[in-house]
């Protein structure tokens, strides 16, 4: 019982010691002027009909017990908000990538008025 315990507890701390970070990584030589914290934005789930350039892709943090939910699109849109926000986008393009319903990568854009 001890042994199964330990490794329950081992398993448990191996999982949560494995929880990848939300990360940035500019995509294209396309570069905004940064715009001011808490921006609006829009959120895409499918390819918009609007001409854009790409500018970065957000990675979001793998952590099952992270907040808020990267199920929700409103969920999502808070994490990444940052992101947009400092590399001067003004949409993402946000999709699910992981099979389980988690929406964990989202292309920063600029759209063409």
């Amino acid at each position: 019982m001890k042994l199964a315990l330990f490794l329950l507890a081992s398993a448990s701390l191996v999982a949560c010691s494995t929880v990848v970070p939300t990360t940035y990584t500019p995509t294209a030589n396309n570069f905004f002027p940064e715009r001011a914290e808490g921006c609006s934005f829009r959120v895409f789930t499918t390819n918009p009909d609007v001409r854009f350039k790409e500018i970065g892709m957000v990675d979001m943090d793998r952590n099952v017990f992270a907040e808020p939910s990267m199920k929700t699109v409103a969920g999502a849109k808070k994490v990444v908000a940052p992101f947009v926000c400092k590399a001067g986008g003004d949409a993402v393009l946000l999709w699910e990538a992981n099979g389980h319903g988690e929406y964990i990568k989202a292309v920063i854009i600029k759209t063409e008025q």
